[in-house]
């Protein structure tokens, strides 16, 4: 793969980059693989991540609507 195809990746975020998914992504490879497929679109390489240092961690920020009491991942824009 040619160096043009990494320059987006390396231009805008070095090398480390940091996932935080939601269980459902995370659990279910399915929807594991999309997220993969998009972080290789977002780092400007659609074939591969293999550039980027990942680190992955699961959603661990809650708040709970005190109209119904209901508990929804924070910042998510849920």
């Amino acid at each position: 793969m040619s160096q043009e195809a990494h320059t987006p990746f390396q231009a805008n975020y070095g090398n480390r980059v940091r996932i935080t998914l939601p269980v459902a992504a995370a659990a279910n490879m399915d929807k594991f693989l999309k997220v993969i497929r998009n972080l290789g679109d977002a780092l400007g390489c659609p074939n591969c991540f293999s550039g980027a240092d990942c680190t992955f961690s699961l959603i661990r920020d809650y708040v709970v609507d005190p109209a119904t009491l209901n508990v929804k991942e924070a910042g998510f824009g849920r």
